[in-house]
């Protein structure tokens, strides 16, 4: 699908929020619904893929309910994975930038993030796949490869006997048609080697407005997530008159009376998104509303002469300054590190900022949070949110399907229990050791009880940052 784009329209603009409870705002206006941070795990039509009758058959025939050969996403509680019977729940066409991938079995094209097994049983996307000829010993150089003659009755058994294939080389061709599938247990086969589908996202927003956005264009709006975006561009007017007439304003303790932008979006993902979300500002800020911006983009920069305001305050997501590892992780954001850039020119500038140090990978040790906090530090903000990568469930499967190998260690509850509450002393030790404990302010999880004092979770529900807003506004 190609991108769709449009406009919403929408009854009440400002609604009241959840967030309070992580210190963040009482109100949450979303200038659009979608998204066009989309990942990108495809492979070129004419891609031979393996079904279950063990025929190769090119990816542009494929349909749903097709049957392929599959296998076990993850290595099962017997050591293997297992070949498995799988079914295409959904496809997408479109043109994305890809690579043409030369191997000893062949060559096949893909997308940038699309996920191979390698020879030790890891999932790396295109983006880390090099030649073995530069003779690395990581893993990145050899996949798994499937030859039909010796298969046999394969499936239920376990995947042992696949052939290695090295990569030769790896050429960029420009954007060009791609197909996206989903499989039942996100394996196939594509061009004899082992392959990866992608994750697709499901949200509550996305199920009930399922009819709504089919009638916009977007067939499927799972598999179309990050083709699609509309803008509500009513807000500014109707947010205007909703102010003229409200007569109370909820401002709790730790809310503050704050009107996020946005929760459920990024307000400056383009141009559109940031001419509504400029007005917004104007408008909240002319009634003397408290504001605060969360975003990944940045063109915000381009608005220090309404964002530098006292009743105003800024905030990126900056986990790290890795760009690599960001790629795989959000591959169509502004990496880090550009973003730390704009996060300085507003510094300069005088604007009001403040960073969510999240997710952080469990990779990074106290040393490592800590050389981040200085150079966050930098920049004066005036409080720093945190909270580490959550792997479970889908979100892990997206992860190990770009890479991320780390995303193992905190598949489970108790896993992820455990490395959060490490990192978040980890995290709690650096900042007092820099001297800004009192800016650190951590989004707890409820589901952490058990593993951490049970007064000192509840302790951060609901809390106040240190912010320093106008008294009286709002």
């Amino acid at each position: 699908m190609s991108i769709v784009k449009g406009t919403e329209q929408i009854v009440n603009p400002l609604q009241r929020s959840a967030l309070g409870k992580k210190g963040l705002c009482d109100y949450v206006i979303n200038v659009a619904s979608g998204c066009l941070h989309g990942c990108t795990f495809c492979l070129a039509p004419e891609t031979l893929i393996l079904y279950s009758d063990l025929v190769w058959r090119k990816l542009e025939h494929a349909r749903v309910g097709d049957e392929l050969l599959g296998f076990d996403e993850n290595i099962t509680s017997h050591v293997y994975r297992f070949f498995r019977k799988t079914t295409i729940e959904a496809i997408q066409w479109s043109k994305k930038p890809a690579y043409k991938i030369v191997t000893e079995v062949g060559e096949v094209i893909a997308t940038q993030n699309h996920g191979w097994l390698n020879y030790r049983g890891q999932w790396l996307p295109t983006s880390r796949l090099t030649s073995f000829l530069e003779n690395r010993k990581d893993g990145s150089s050899t996949l798994q490869s499937i030859e039909v003659a010796k298969l046999g009755k394969v499936i239920g058994k376990p995947l042992k006997g696949l052939e290695r294939a090295k990569v030769i080389d790896k050429i960029s061709l420009g954007v060009v048609d791609v197909v996206d599938i989903q499989t039942s247990t996100h394996t196939f086969f594509a061009n004899g080697l082992a392959t990866h589908n992608c994750y697709v996202p499901s949200t509550p927003a996305i199920r009930t407005k399922q009819g709504q956005l089919k009638d916009k264009g977007v067939n499927n709006p799972q598999m179309d997530w990050g083709k699609y975006l509309f803008v509500r561009e009513e807000i500014p007017e109707k947010l205007a008159t909703i102010l003229e007439r409200k007569r109370t304003w909820v401002e709790t303790e730790a809310g503050r009376g704050v009107v996020l932008l946005c929760s459920g979006t990024d307000p400056y993902q383009n141009q559109e998104t940031a001419r509504i979300t400029r007005k917004i500002v104007e408008i909240l800020t002319n009634h003397k509303k408290k504001v605060r911006i969360l975003t990944r983009g940045l063109s915000w920069v381009k608005d220090l002469d309404v964002l530098k305001c006292d009743n105003v305050i800024v905030g990126m997501s900056l986990p790290n300054l890795d760009d690599h590892l960001s790629s795989q992780i959000e591959p169509q954001a502004p990496p880090p590190t550009k973003r730390y850039q704009a996060l300085l020119e507003g510094y300069k500038a005088g604007c009001r900022l403040y960073i969510a140090m999240a997710p952080t990978p469990p990779t990074m040790t106290k040393d490592d949070l800590k050389a981040h906090l200085e150079k966050i530090c930098q920049l004066s903000p005036e409080v720093i949110f945190w909270e580490p990568i959550n792997a479970r469930g889908s979100n892990g499967k997206r992860m190990i399907a770009a890479g991320l190998d780390f995303t193992r260690e905190v598949m489970t509850k108790k896993s992820w229990a455990e490395s959060f509450v490490r990192q978040w002393e980890d995290m709690e030790t650096a900042a007092q050791e820099l001297g800004i404990l009192d800016k650190l302010h951590i989004w707890p999880d409820p589901e952490l009880k058990g593993y951490v004092d049970e007064a000192k979770l509840e302790s951060w529900f609901y809390k106040p940052t240190v912010e320093k807003w106008r008294v009286g506004v709002g």
